[in-house]
């Protein structure tokens, strides 16, 4: 599966949906560009503790989730994967997330 590219600006809310044909929710995990492996955020459909300021997620219909990162900086920018199941090679899809400046133009 071909990852999908989100470029996004600081401040921005990023949305990122995921579908699945199982019947069991997903898990989203992250690897951030200064990390060396994945930390999970989302378990089951649902944002772990200590995530909940970062991330939301929504399920508008039977076996789509969405999440949303909110407020981004540039040290969100990374790969995230929404895995589905939990078999020894699991299913997953891939976004890479690039966030670049906010930048601030004045005239004189």
């Amino acid at each position: 599966m071909q990852p999908v590219n989100i470029t996004a600006y600081v401040g921005d809310d990023v949305t990122m949906s995921c579908s699945t044909s199982l019947q069991q929710a997903v898990d989203w995990r992250r690897k951030l560009l200064s990390a060396d492996r994945f930390e999970i955020f989302c378990f089951r459909g649902n944002i772990n503790v200590g995530y909940e300021d970062k991330f939301s997620i929504s399920n508008p219909q039977e076996g789509v989730y969405i999440v949303t990162v909110k407020n981004v900086q540039k040290n969100d920018s990374g790969e995230y994967r929404c895995i589905e199941g939990i078999a020894r090679d699991p299913n997953y899809g891939i976004v890479i997330l690039s966030v670049t400046g906010n930048y601030l133009v004045s005239l004189l």
